[in-house]
């Protein structure tokens, strides 16, 4: 029953552990297994909270040994203008509320035009396209038509916070 559970992709099991035996040791073994999957599961959320699943998924497949590949690739960056004022006017609440709202949509439309979002530094973010995990002929141009989609979802995105009384947003990219 516990097996059939985990294969259902629940991890919240334990079996029993009731002889001394080679039973009692397979079941010892079988709830060791599982405290390794649900650790595995952990470090897999905690990492997509800071990098994208296909950068995550690499990091627990290979690993980070040190070292790298020398590829071609197209690099975005972006911050909020005048953040510093943006973040005195607002309370820390809202600050916050106003910046993950912003992040999500952010890569949401990156993600739509083939980019991978690297690294988030308060405000800023860096995206990357034609890597070995988003491999791509045109990296370059997707990266132009990330930007313009980004500018063109601003212009929605604050017009929709304006009705919750959040200050517009003007970004830089390059």
């Amino acid at each position: 029953k516990a097996m059939a559970r985990v294969k259902k992709n629940d991890l919240d099991v334990q079996v029993p552990i009731i002889t001394n035996d080679e039973l009692g040791n397979l079941g010892e073994y079988f709830n060791q297994m599982i405290t390794g999957l649900r650790q595995k599961d952990m470090l897999r959320n905690l990492l997509n909270l800071y990098v994208t699943p296909e950068v995550a998924q690499e990091a627990l497949t290979h690993g980070t040994k040190l070292g790298g590949k020398l590829v071609e690739c197209t690099v975005l960056f972006s911050d909020i203008r005048g953040f510093t004022s943006i973040s005195e006017a607002l309370q820390p609440d809202k600050l916050m509320t106003l910046l993950n709202l912003y992040m999500t949509m952010m890569v949401e439309v990156i993600v739509e035009n083939g980019g991978i979002v690297n690294k988030f530094g308060g405000d800023s973010l860096l995206a990357l396209f034609g890597t070995p995990l988003n491999p791509s002929g045109n990296h370059a141009e997707e990266a132009i038509h990330s930007a313009q989609a980004v500018f063109q979802a601003l212009q929605e995105f604050n017009q929709k916070n304006a009705i919750e009384g959040f200050p517009a947003i003007k970004i830089g990219i390059g």
